[in-house]
């Protein structure tokens, strides 16, 4: 699973659509540490629409079934990424932050 910031995402846009096209894997985008969103490749994303049926045709148990399922792959997701947050630390949202937090060594600065 490839998780990534915004900010970060923002900053180099053309270089994650390229490794989300070459990879066929998707990116994760986090906001505050929590998947937000994901950037999919576009072949993928039309073979999940073509799969698509329409939801108001679906039966009360049909309904049921598929919000257990999305239900337990969110599970699997928020498991998943909640073993790579350690508690304790302060996990940084974006690069700009990263930067706030650095102690500066005086030395740096001459």
């Amino acid at each position: 699973m490839v998780l990534m910031t915004i900010s970060d995402a923002r900053a180099g846009l053309a270089d994650v659509v390229d490794q989300v096209r070459i990879t066929g894997e998707p990116v994760y985008l986090t906001r505050r540490n929590k998947p937000v969103a994901a950037l999919v490749d576009l072949v993928y994303l039309d073979s999940l629409r073509a799969r698509s049926v329409d939801v108001e045709v679906w039966t009360k148990e049909e309904r049921e079934a598929e919000r257990a399922r999305r239900l337990a792959q969110m599970e699997a997701m928020a498991k998943e990424f909640g073993s790579l947050v350690k508690p304790g630390v302060k996990h940084l949202d974006s690069a700009s932050d990263f930067y706030a937090a650095r102690e500066v060594d005086p030395g740096d600065l001459a």
